[in-house]
């Protein structure tokens, strides 16, 4: 069971890291076409971004609960309480990173498409703030997860050293 929780945790350490150094990079500055023309604009590219994070999202929350089970029903007793504070923590704004930033921000997505709303709502000082808030949750939410990894790694050692 050690194993299996530790192979989540980094699993989905490596996935957010590759996520922000790779595929958001390679989204939002394209490689041109043939003609030298854009293959898509900033907005197409959002969109291609926030299908993205929405199912990372949902990968994240599925781990941090599997974590946050594990962390209160079989972590040992030496770093408990600390580890399921951690694991608490990270589902808790993961959570917050799908629904309360993700979502709304697909949501205004829509409304553009539909048509309801303009490129603007885009550029509003609501919608930047939420960005750059979610880009920091983000951020908290991977710390949070290393910090748990090296703690669980070093309590696992500590186990199967017996």
């Amino acid at each position: 069971m050690k194993a299996i929780n530790l192979l989540l945790l980094g699993s989905i350490i490596g996935i957010g890291l590759f996520l922000g150094i790779a595929v958001a990079v390679s989204v939002f500055y394209p490689p041109t076409g043939l003609g030298g023309e854009a293959i898509t604009d900033v907005f197409g590219s959002g969109l291609i971004m926030g299908q993205i994070f929405l199912k990372f999202g949902y990968v994240l929350i599925s781990i941090a609960l599997i974590n946050t089970i594990y962390e209160i029903f079989f972590a040992e007793p030496s770093l408990k309480i600390i580890k399921i504070l951690l694991a608490v923590a990270i589902l808790a704004l993961s959570l917050l990173f799908v629904f309360y930033y993700t979502l709304p921000m697909l949501e205004t997505q829509s409304l553009i498409i539909e048509g309801k709303a303009g490129l603007e709502a885009l550029a509003s000082e609501e919608f930047k703030t939420k960005h750059t808030q979610s880009e920091w949750l983000v951020k908290i939410i991977l710390i949070l997860q290393v910090a748990l990894f090296f703690l669980s790694y070093k309590s696992a050692k500590v186990g199967y050293n017996r």
